[in-house]
């Protein structure tokens, strides 16, 4: 509209060319579309949120405030260092990014909150971790520092640094970590993969070293990303906790947390010291090494997690003298009480029992400050609940961000020992996108029952798993149908030197679970030992008409398991001659599968069908009928009343 109060058109594609900033305020405040987020909406959102960004990287780049304004600083000294402590703004963007809490300390989001903090606490713990973080990243050389008017070529990348916070579980000790933007580099032309140790890896080598009496020694590595060089190329500008090069310019040298390749480039160098040492990772997990002892009558081990190392040997003290030679080895423990977030108890008959008390105490505590007390359960899920049926409200966005912390939460907790809630968390993993009230009130009832059953955990044990079954198992024979099959081995493994260890699998199906879709629910438990190194829950992907068709499609993923874990073991140089017990409850699968004269009767199997025979008949697996109160997978597929779930996991697991 001109000034003389006469309007005329101008075209969308001209205009918002021509005055793009001004447009999209216009169109965010004046014009309403028929549908939310339309075309025009959508497009004046990102034209401001990309001025944005250009407006922030600009500063970051001058050195100037975000507001390019001057501002009086204070200063606080720390040890010969000296950081700036500025006034907080009048801008009210910090309001948006609340002080997250952990153990009841709260935790700064920036260098200028941390010294806060200490001011008011009166103390220098987050600033003795500041300049203890940037002494060690000085001390490795981890940068290269120029005026601050130095230009670098075209081919060198601005990253910004910040300093992110955190307080160790252990001994409440402060953490400062100086991470670079990785997010704004371009990486594309990098290779960034890099791999941990899995937890069932972890778990078998816990099993064996007790079966075999080797010593578990476990550590961290100080700083680890920073003892290998980066492949990026760049640079950026010091700030206030870089104390006199404030303002510089540096190239950053080191693989520094934050950077696409940061963790390939350490896990290549830490990989390089085990190689020289004499190990050689293993075929089915690259994060477990493995090496022939002097005597070549066992073998000695190294899981690596980033910066996590757990050594099982009869002489660890070797390996960790030479890996201290390399790099700074921090936490040197033998049996130690905690290790990847998991309380550790060695028993006086050797077994080792794994539980997440103090993670579940917390996570409990800080819920409850929140929100408010938490009734105990009894049960994780109530055999009569099914959130696919649910039709209360749906929660506003405060709701479900609650719902997805909890479930968030709760699968970690799954994943890392406490089994007892995996069918519940499964249930409810799937409803994260659009929760309902009624889903968070289940998910509620999950921490409830960890309020009640903290201590819960499962036993690290090498010896035969405890089922009272007499069962007597007959030679198949196929005839010609499957002679010519037989049990491939990889030539490449190492040689068996370590003794055999009973690997049982329970499986079960809970037919037409999901009342919505009508697909099927299998739960499948693998113990080495009576050690359980993995289990899940999980729906079937495709709909079955009949339990047959639901328990032959479990059937064939538990031989898919058998076949996978069998081929661990051997990677870890452990003997395995004998066939792999399968437990189900559902006769008809079984019979179909280890009777020689059982025909197909059901041509869509086909494939599952053929799988499961051809394997029982090289004897890989031993498949054995079970009663249902007997098959440890059962609380895996449904919900079930209380004595029948703890009956089942009183046996699995320890109080």
């Amino acid at each position: 509209m001109l000034s003389s109060g006469k309007s005329f058109e101008i075209p969308f594609n001209l205009i918002k060319k021509d005055r793009p900033i001004e447009t999209a305020k216009f169109i965010l405040k004046e014009v309403v579309e028929a549908k939310r987020g339309g075309k025009y909406s959508v497009w004046s959102k990102n034209i401001l949120k990309k001025a944005s960004r250009t407006i922030r990287r600009m500063a970051r780049y001058h050195n100037v405030d975000r507001v390019m304004r001057l501002r009086k600083n204070k200063e606080i000294t720390i040890g010969i260092r000296r950081l700036s402590i500025r006034r907080l703004s009048k801008n009210r963007r910090h309001e948006k990014t609340k002080n997250k809490e952990k153990f009841g300390i709260k935790v700064p989001n920036n260098v200028r909150e941390a010294l806060i903090f200490d001011r008011e606490n009166q103390n220098n713990l987050w600033a003795d971790a500041i300049l203890k973080e940037m002494t060690a990243l000085d001390t490795a050389g981890c940068f290269e520092y120029f005026p601050p008017h130095h230009r670098f070529d075209k081919d060198y990348q601005y990253t910004p640094l910040r300093i992110i916070f955190d307080v160790k579980k252990e001994d409440l000790r402060r953490k400062a970590r100086l991470v670079a933007g990785g997010h704004v580099i371009d990486s594309t032309m990098y290779e960034s993969y890099s791999s941990v140790v899995q937890t069932r890896t972890v778990r078998m080598l816990q099993t064996i070293a007790i079966n075999e009496k080797l010593r578990i020694f476990t550590s961290d590595i100080g700083n680890a990303f920073v003892q290998a060089f980066t492949k990026e190329k760049v640079y950026s500008r010091c700030g206030n906790e870089f104390g006199k090069h404030q303002g510089c310019v540096v190239r950053i040298r080191k693989a520094l947390y934050g950077l696409a390749t940061s963790a390939r480039q350490w896990s290549l160098a830490l990989g390089d010291v085990l190689k020289e040492i004499g190990f050689v990772p293993t075929r089915a997990d690259p994060d477990l090494w493995i090496r022939l002892t002097e005597d070549n009558k066992s073998y000695d081990y190294i899981a690596t997690h980033v910066d996590d190392l757990i050594i099982s040997s009869k002489n660890p003290e070797q390996y960790i003298d030479k890996l201290k030679n390399n790099f700074p080895l921090r936490h040197v423990e033998e049996n130690p009480d905690f290790y990847l977030g998991n309380n550790m108890l060695t028993r006086d008959d050797s077994t080792v029992k794994i539980s997440l008390e103090k993670y579940i105490r917390e996570v409990i505590r800080k819920f409850e400050s929140k929100y408010g007390d938490i009734r105990k359960e009894n049960v994780p899920h109530s055999p009569s609940d099914h959130p696919e049926m649910d039709d209360s409200p749906r929660l506003n966005d405060e709701g479900k961000n609650k719902y997805q912390s909890i479930i968030g939460i709760c699968q970690w907790i799954s994943t890392a020992g406490r089994m007892d809630i995996t069918f519940a968390v499964s249930s409810l993993s799937r409803f994260s996108s659009a929760p309902r009230e009624q889903h968070l009130i289940k998910a509620i009832k999950i921490l409830g029952y960890l309020k009640k059953y903290p201590k819960k955990g499962y036993v690290i044990d090498p010896r035969p798993c405890n089922v009272n079954i007499k069962y007597t198992d007959m030679v198949p024979d196929f005839g010609n149908q499957y002679e010519s099959s037989v049990e491939e081995i990889d030539p490449k493994l190492p040689e068996p030197k370590m003794k055999e260890l009973e690997i049982v699998i329970f499986v079960d199906s809970n037919h037409g679970h999901d009342k919505v879709t009508g697909k099927s629910v299998m739960g499948i438990i693998i113990f080495v030992g009576r050690t359980p190194i993995q289990y899940y829950s999980k729906r079937q992907g495709s709909v079955q008409t009949s339990t047959f068709g639901a328990e032959f499609i479990a059937l064939k993923a538990a031989v898919e398991e058998a076949i996978a874990i069998r081929y661990y073991l051997r990677s870890m140089g452990v003997h395995v001659t004998k066939p792999t017990v399968i437990y189900g409850d559902n006769l008809s699968a079984i019979k179909n599968t280890t009777d020689p004269g059982s025909p197909l009767k059901k041509k869509y199997l086909a494939l599952a069908y053929h799988f499961c025979r051809e394997h029982y008949s090289t004897q890989e697996v031993a498949i054995r009928k079970i009663d249902t109160k007997d098959n440890f997978a059962d609380p895996f597929t449904k919900g079930l009343v209380s004595y029948e779930f703890h009956g089942h996991f009183n046996s699995m697991m320890s109080n």
